[in-house]
Formats: C-alpha cells, structure tokens, sequence
C-alpha cells in the first residue's frame, strides 16, 4: 500500500477517473468478531465505520490512526508485542491514472 502511495505522490499523473467501492467492513477473515481485541481505524474510516463498530465491536479498544499506513504500522507492533486478536482496515478504491 505504501509503494502505491509513494509511486503516486513522486509521478507527474493525471487521475482520469474513480471508482469508491463500497465495503461495510473489512477484518481479518479467518477470526471471529468477538475475538477482535484491537481495532485500528483511520479517523477518516473511524466515523463512517462508528455505527458498525458500535454495533458489533464494542468490548475491544478502538484506536483511531492517521492513515492507513500509520494502521498498518500499529497493527505490525501490535503483533510483536503479543495484543492479541487485532483487526485492522484500509482504504478499498481503484483510480484509472495516466501518469505523464
């Protein structure tokens, strides 16, 4: 994801066109809900996720982020440091791009 948002910053491109897809949650697939321990949104995700998480995660610590990859990297430390079951979402969307 990071190489993604690296090649995009540091390219002359022009986005010719986006597509949101709509996700309404995106957690580890191999572990229940109830064994989530951690999750860690992005701000931006925490409010548009705030009615599924208050509705089907409301024992585990909610930890908002400040972007997908500061998610990614808490999520990595989270799992040296033995939390747990954690949960983490991104950011789902495909852009079209000319790059120049």
């Amino acid at each position: 994801m990071s190489q993604v948002q690296d090649s995009l910053v540091s390219n002359k491109l022009v986005i010719l066109g986006e597509i949101n897809l709509l996700i309404e949650y995106s957690l580890l697939a191999n572990v229940a809900l109830e064994d989530v321990k951690l999750f860690l949104p992005t701000l931006r995700h925490g409010k548009t996720m705030h009615k599924f998480l208050s509705k089907n995660l409301t024992e585990p610590q909610n930890q908002l982020t400040k972007s997908n990859v500061d998610s990614g990297i808490q999520f990595l430390q989270a799992i040296k440091s033995d939390n747990g079951v954690l949960g983490c979402n991104c950011s789902c969307f495909f852009c079209r791009l000319k790059f120049s």
